[in-house]
């Protein structure tokens, strides 16, 4: 047992997964050209099959060119919802290594995660597949090892505190269901707290504490290729965004819904 459970992301460059193929296919120059988050992933124990939900982010055209490459090596893809920015699929694999004669293969990292692992999360991308792990054991870390995974970033699991307190779950939620979050607005924040009993210093601080813990476990569990591409550029990765977003730099629909430097804890962790 590990004497405090980690926090890990680790990339693996040689996973002979079939999305992994059709991703790399793509040639794209940056590991955050075109993202493919894997939401849910089912078997059929009577085929060697995998169904895959996963939602896609990058430049249309390579989005369609994806689709292209999971069709020319056999796969099925069915479009659940899109707009400019993101896509929703379901693709079927009908040959899929980590499903032999009707059972799944011991530590698939894809599909089913090692004892000691908790997977909270898979990207695939076209340097690789990221990995965002809880692990409890130095079992597991090894592993990892084992399955040629690459640590790129780790920490202990009480440095990142997404978890709302009481009052502030509380608080974001009557908040939202008061329309705060529409637009536009309706209900002003002075409203909520009087409606509340509590200054609006007091309750501004509350919402923004807990939209702080928030936006880090989007970032954290939605968008970890950002993350490692700031690692991995040592802080290159900050201009390139800043760039992207100023008027000078926009040149059509990047995936992820990028903002400058998150709380302070995502910041941190990206340093580490």
């Amino acid at each position: 047992m590990l004497h405090k459970p980690l926090v890990v992301f680790c990339v693996n460059d040689s996973m002979p997964c079939p999305l992994h193929r059709a991703v790399r296919a793509l040639g794209a120059g940056s590991p955050d050209a075109i993202a493919v988050r894997v939401l849910r992933a089912n078997v059929d124990p009577s085929l060697p099959a995998a169904e895959l939900w996963v939602r896609v982010s990058g430049d249309q055209r390579l989005i369609e060119r994806l689709e292209e490459e999971v069709r020319r090596l056999g796969g099925s893809v069915q479009r659940l919802y899109s707009n400019r920015f993101n896509t929703v699929y379901r693709m079927v694999f009908q040959e899929c290594p980590c499903v032999k004669d009707g059972r799944l293969e011991a530590g698939c990292p894809l599909l089913a995660a090692p004892l000691g692992l908790m997977n909270k999360s898979v990207v695939v991308t076209p340097s690789g597949v990221l990995y965002e792990y809880i692990v409890a054991s130095r079992r597991g870390l090894e592993r990892l090892e084992a399955m040629g995974c690459r640590v790129v970033l780790a920490h202990g699991i009480d440095e990142y505190d997404y978890m709302l307190s009481e009052k502030q779950e509380l608080a974001l939620i009557y908040a939202y269901l008061m329309g705060y979050y529409r637009f536009p607005r309706s209900v002003s924040l002075k409203a909520l707290a009087e409606k509340l009993g509590l200054s609006v210093s007091t309750l501004a601080e509350l919402l923004r504490r807990a939209e702080a813990k928030v936006v880090e476990a989007f970032v954290r569990h939605e968008l970890p290729h950002y993350l490692v591409s700031i690692v991995l550029s040592r802080g290159g990765f900050h201009r390139a965004l800043e760039e992207r977003l100023s008027s000078r730099g926009r040149r059509g629909p990047r995936p992820g819904a990028a903002a400058p430097e998150g709380p302070a804890g995502v910041a941190d962790a990206a340093r580490a």
